[in-house]
């Protein structure tokens, strides 16, 4: 019976008794039986100097497309037992997983029990480790030999192209991911998008859509990108379609029922403060296409008015931008954005200083009879103050004003509270691999708006755990210089994305800020769902979600010290029976149980004998 190669400390592995008491007491209490056998992908971090830098990743494979002949259970439903799951609010709770890998969704255990009447005929035990959904990159330019942004006029080598990336990326445990081509040559654009439709690998990972970084960004903040085909937007939306093409632009409904595919995403990079894509904005989002600032010297007031218009995102935050500055904070100034700036209220010249004063039209005790007040009268009541509501923001604060709580808009009471913003704070990407940001920013930003922060690797071709250092071919006769994680182009100390992982940038993360584990695994699991809008099917363990649709991958990260190999994709079987083999055993638990009883009464009988003597 082969081990699990997770280590020389890890819990995985079982011995064989152990393995079937285990199992008996799990078929007792109603959780089912375990696996004869699972498909890994396993991924041994480095030895680091921290327990959290050394953590082991463990990919599933467990193969739930429908059309997969590789079925792990008789009935389809398979339970991860013994193990901690990431919760959406970064919490690790220890409880089983459910899945049902025909249909490839996540179960709600209760329900399929007491409902169904089924229990799982297949259990793994995890050992105690965190099972979690698998990594969505939202920026990833290739990978594995592969350039997303280069097409060499042959649509099927492209598509075996996708189809490779997609297989082998599961390595560093990411099952979802958003391809990302840069500035093109125009012509390229209709092509390249319109290959680049939501694509589910049957063994692999899923690929949500495009995402295009360029031609509309500012030349000063080029990085890599080929200043000749860097471009305006004078027609303001219509410049958009004609670059990327009517067709990729459609009503997000028109484009998916295109594909016949549940789940798509597109998103355009571009600089707001560039002629004519402010005034586009509206049409991108209305067509469901997320917008991302990135690539810009944008003001704070240019990105202030981008984010009210639509933009949900600031692309690799800290590079391609201006730098924090104390008078303009610019994009990164968005990350604290103060209510001050975005409140539709004049600005108070004047300290309040009396309960009359508190008191007034503008402070919370009286904003719930203004807008009473404002509904029932075309009339403002005052021209110093007049009063609004604010658009809905986040869910929770839609809830809390369902509840018929007073929206804080402006001066208010509420000890430890911050007023509401006019909009939502977008989210951000950040490279983790320790030379894009420093550490200390990386935990700035983090701690200044957690729930915004998403891990992506911005990873280029030659993103492969096993490739060399040394200079390797790009595009259009330039060539890459690898050097550990940094990646440059040759002959210029210009960053040219990274090879970095995102496994490894979620163990980055977690040490660079000090996060717990499942905080970090937030930032690469249910974060960029949430902005990608898409947190019901992909980034989460909750009952409905993908378990991964057609490639159902969990991954587990091990917390015990150790080090070893990156070994991935090697198949083995658990060390767990069937229903049928537990069935032909019991007879013999039976024999060693009774014979452990007359033993135990033996002895006990020799030492009466011996007292009474």
């Amino acid at each position: 019976m082969p081990n699990l190669p997770c280590g020389p400390l890890s819990a995985i592995t079982l011995c064989f008794a152990l393995c079937v008491c285990h199992v008996e007491t799990l078929s007792d209490s109603g959780q089912g039986y375990p696996s004869r056998e699972c498909h890994l992908f396993v991924n041994h971090a480095n030895s680091q100097e921290h327990m959290i830098a050394r953590c082991q990743l463990v990919s599933f494979s467990l193969f739930t497309s429908p059309h997969s002949q590789r079925m792990a259970s008789p009935n389809g439903l398979i339970c991860f037992t013994n193990c901690l799951l990431p919760m959406e609010d970064g919490s690790l709770v220890e409880k089983d997983l459910w899945i049902d890998e025909r249909r490839g969704v996540v179960l709600d255990s209760q329900k399929t029990f007491f409902l169904r009447k089924q229990r799982p005929d297949r259990v793994i035990d995890m050992g105690g480790n965190i099972v979690s959904p698998g990594f969505i990159d939202t920026q990833i330019n290739g990978a594995y030999g592969f350039d997303f942004s280069v097409y060499e006029g042959n649509p099927d080598s492209y598509r075996r192209g996708m189809s490779s990336v997609a297989e082998k990326i599961v390595e560093t445990g990411v099952t979802s991911l958003v391809p990302t081509i840069i500035t093109q040559e125009k012509s390229l654009y209709p092509t390249l998008l319109s290959l680049l439709r939501p694509y589910a690998h049957p063994n692999g990972a899923t690929l949500l859509g495009w995402h295009a970084e360029g031609p509309f960004i500012q030349v000063a903040k080029r990085g890599a990108h080929a200043p000749l085909y860097i471009r305006s937007a004078p027609e303001k939306f219509a410049s958009f379609e004609d670059v990327y093409g009517a067709q990729n632009l459609a009503i997000k409904e028109d484009w998916l029922m295109s594909e016949d595919a549940p789940v798509g995403v597109r998103i355009i990079t571009a600089a707001p403060e560039i002629t004519g894509v402010l005034d586009a904005l509206p049409d991108l989002e209305r067509r469901g296409i997320l917008f991302s600032i990135g690539h810009s010297i944008a003001t704070t007031d240019v990105a202030t008015e981008a984010v009210r218009r639509g933009a949900r995102l600031i692309t690799h935050l800290f590079n391609a931008m201006p730098q924090l500055h104390h008078r303009d904070p610019s994009i990164i100034g968005l990350l604290g954005a103060s209510p001050h700036i975005t409140s539709p209220l004049s600005p108070i010249t004047s300290n309040p200083t009396t309960p009359a004063q508190l008191a007034s039209p503008a402070s919370p005790i009286h904003v719930t009879e203004s807008i009473v007040s404002l509904r029932m009268t075309t009339k403002p009541q005052s021209e110093a103050f007049d009063d609004h509501e604010t658009p809905p923001q986040t869910p929770v604060l839609v809830a809390t004003r369902a509840m018929g709580k007073v929206p804080r808009l402006g001066l208010h009471l509420d000890k430890g509270q911050v007023a509401d913003l006019e909009f939502e704070r977008p989210f951000y990407e950040l490279i983790v691999d320790g030379i894009h940001s420093h550490p200390n920013s990386v935990r700035l930003a983090y701690n200044v708006y957690p729930e915004g922060c998403i891990l992506i690797t911005d990873a280029m071709k030659i993103l492969d755990p096993h490739l060399k250092d040394g200079v390797h071919e790009w595009r259009d006769g330039k060539r890459f210089v690898k050097d550990g994680v940094k990646l440059y182009l040759e002959g210029t100390n210009t960053l040219a994305g990274s090879v970095v992982t995102l496994d490894t940038c979620v163990r980055n993360f977690s040490r660079f800020t000090g996060c717990s584990l499942g905080e970090a695994i937030k930032c690469a699991t249910f974060n960029p769902a949430r902005c990608l809008g898409i947190e019901n099917r992909k980034g989460t363990l909750r009952p409905g979600a993908d378990a991964d649709s057609s490639c159902s991958i969990a991954m587990v990260m091990c917390s015990e010290l150790g080090s070893g190999e990156r070994k991935f994709g090697r198949r083995i079987e658990d060390s767990a029976l069937s229903r049928e083999e537990q069935k032909g055993m019991e007879p013999i638990f039976r024999i060693f149980f009774v014979l452990w009883i007359w033993f135990y009464m033996h002895h006990r009988i020799i030492l009466h004998d011996q007292h009474r003597t």
